[in-house]
């Protein structure tokens, strides 16, 4: 959810900086690549929790045991 927030929060202030012709800043640069990261950590654990067969490396999987 902080996540989700912090998603729409970073694109307002994107969209805003566009419409007054402001460069995004170094620091909303790391945060954006950040997001990203967290992103693909939360989908990752939110599919090992659910059994799902996730990927760890280039064509190696492996699934939560039961």
């Amino acid at each position: 959810m902080i996540l989700a927030a912090t998603k729409i929060c970073l694109q307002k202030q994107e969209r805003e900086g566009e419409e007054v012709g402001e460069t995004f800043g170094e620091r909303e640069a790391i945060l954006k690549e950040t997001l990203k990261v967290l992103e693909r950590q939360e989908k990752f654990l939110n599919g090992f929790d659910r059994g799902e067969a996730v990927e760890v490396a280039p064509g190696h999987r492996i699934r939560k045991a039961r």
